[in-house]
C-alpha cells in the first residue's frame, strides 16, 4: 500500500502526481522494473493458455468449440466473423503468436499435414499458395507402411520442401496420439511464465538492476536505490512543479539545496559525519584507498568512486588494524550476515551477548590473541 500511494501520489484537495508509470514498473527487477505484471499481459498469456488446453487436450469444453466454430476449417486457419463469440474472437487473436511455439511430435500421424507444424519451419499452408483452410488432410495420408510416400509428395509438396521432409526420420506409433510440444521449455510442457515471456515488452538487462535488487539487501533499501538512479524521489527539482518553494537541506553540515546530488554525494551527510576514521583489516585495502596504487579490474570503478567521496569529508583517514585488536566490529560484520534488516546499537547493553563481552574487555584494556583451530588426528584404540 506504501509503494502503491507513492507511485500513484497522495492528496484529497489537490491534483494527485504519478511518480512512474505501470508500463515503466511491469518489467522483470534485471531490465529496470520492480517486478510487477501488466494486468494486459496477464490476460494475455491466459489467452494463450486456453488456445494451448483447445488444441492440445481433449475436453467438453474443446469438443463444443470445434463442433460450432471448425467443422470444416482447421482451427489453426480458421477467420473470425462478428457473430463468433468474444472468447473465441480473444483466442483467434493471440493464435498466431502462440502457433509459432507449438509443434508437433508424429507418432500415428493424425495431426493436420498442412496447418500443423510437423516439420519445425511452421505450418506448410502458410508458406505455399492457395492451400485451403478447409484443406484437413492428415500426416498418415502421406505415409506407406510407416513411411514417407515419395510419390505422393511430389505430387502435392513443392520440390523445395519435399527434400527436406524425406529428411525427416519418423516413428511411426498407430495406437499412440500425436505430442504436442511447447518449444520455450526444455520438457515441452506449457507454463504460463513462459507464455508471459514472449507475449511481454522486453528492455536490456543490466547488471546494476540485478545488483540492486539482491537478496541480501532490504527491500526498502532496494526500492529507495531504484528511485533515486531514476530520479523518482520528492527533492526540490521535482517538487518545484508543484508550485511549492525549494529549500535548503538542514540536516548536514554542509548546506546546499535539497536535491539527489546533495543528499548522496557525501559520507555520512544525511547524519552530519563529516570527519571520519576508517579502520579496515585489510592492509591492501587501505593501502588501495590511500594511495595511487592499482587495484583489480574489477574494483577500479568502487574504488575511484569511494576516493571521490572521501575527498569531500573535512576530515578522513583510512588506517590498517588487525582484526584481534577489533574482536567487537569483527564480530558484529559476521552477525549482520545472519540477518536481511538493518539493526542499530545505541548503548553497550544493546549489543548481542558475545559482542558485549569483547566489548568490555577491551573496554577494560584486555589483549586478545589469535585462535587456531587444529586438525587433530584421532588414533583407533
Amino acid at each position: 500500500m506504501h509503494n502503491c500511494r507513492f507511485f500513484l501520489g497522495k492528496g484529497r484537495r489537490q491534483k494527485e502526481y504519478h511518480w512512474a508509470s505501470w508500463e515503466s514498473l511491469s518489467f522483470p527487477c534485471e531490465e529496470g522494473g520492480i517486478g510487477v505484471r501488466m494486468l494486459s499481459d496477464i490476460c494475455t498469456f491466459l489467452q494463450c493458455k486456453h488456445w494451448w488446453l483447445f488444441r492440445t487436450k481433449e475436453s467438453l469444453w474443446g469438443q463444443f468449440l470445434r463442433a460450432k466454430y471448425c467443422k470444416v476449417s482447421h482451427p489453426a486457419a480458421r477467420k473470425w466473423d462478428n457473430r463468433q463469440s468474444l472468447v473465441w474472437k480473444y483466442m483467434l487473436k493471440n493464435r498466431s503468436m502462440i502457433e509459432k511455439n507449438i509443434r508437433w511430435k508424429i507418432n500415428s500421424g493424425n495431426c493436420s499435414f498442412w496447418w500443423d507444424d510437423w516439420l519445425g519451419i511452421g505450418a506448410l499452408g502458410n508458406l505455399i499458395n492457395g492451400i485451403s483452410s478447409q484443406n484437413n488432410t492428415k500426416v498418415h495420408h502421406f505415409l506407406l507402411e510407416g513411411k514417407w510416400n515419395e510419390f505422393k509428395l511430389r505430387q502435392q509438396v513443392p520440390p523445395r520442401l519435399v527434400t527436406q521432409i524425406l529428411r525427416m526420420d519418423i516413428q511411426f506409433q498407430a495406437a499412440v496420439k500425436n505430442e504436442a510440444i511447447w518449444t520455450h521449455r526444455e520438457d515441452g510442457n506449457f507454463s504460463c511464465s513462459s507464455a508471459w515471456e514472449i507475449c511481454r515488452a522486453k528492455k536490456q538487462k543490466s547488471k546494476i538492476n540485478t545488483h540492486i535488487w539482491h537478496i541480501y539487501i532490504p527491500f526498502k533499501i532496494s526500492f529507495l536505490m531504484w528511485r533515486a538512479l531514476r530520479f523518482k524521489l520528492p527533492t526540490n527539482d521535482k517538487i518545484i512543479n508543484f508550485g511549492v518553494e525549494p529549500a535548503k537541506c538542514c540536516c548536514c553540515i554542509r548546506q546546499g539545496w535539497d536535491d539527489i546530488n546533495h543528499i548522496f554525494s557525501a559520507v555520512g551527510s544525511k547524519n552530519g559525519y563529516n570527519r571520519l576514521v576508517l579502520e579496515v583489516d585489510s592492509e591492501l585495502v587501505t593501502t588501495w584507498i590511500t594511495t595511487n596504487n592499482k587495484s583489480p579490474w574489477k574494483l577500479m570503478q568502487a574504488m575511484s568512486d569511494l576516493q571521490n567521496l572521501t575527498r569531500q569529508c573535512e576530515f578522513f583517514q583510512c588506517r590498517h588494524i588487525y582484526r584481534e585488536a577489533n574482536c567487537t566490529a569483527d564480530f558484529l560484520a559476521k552477525w549482520s550476515h545472519k540477518f536481511s534488516r538493518n539493526q542499530h546499537f545505541y548503548t553497550s547493553q544493546q549489543l548481542p551477548p558475545a559482542a558485549k563481552g569483547s566489548y568490555v574487555l577491551e573496554k577494560m584494556g584486555m589483549t586478545n590473541f589469535r585462535r587456531k583451530k587444529l586438525k587433530r588426528i584421532k588414533h583407533p584404540p
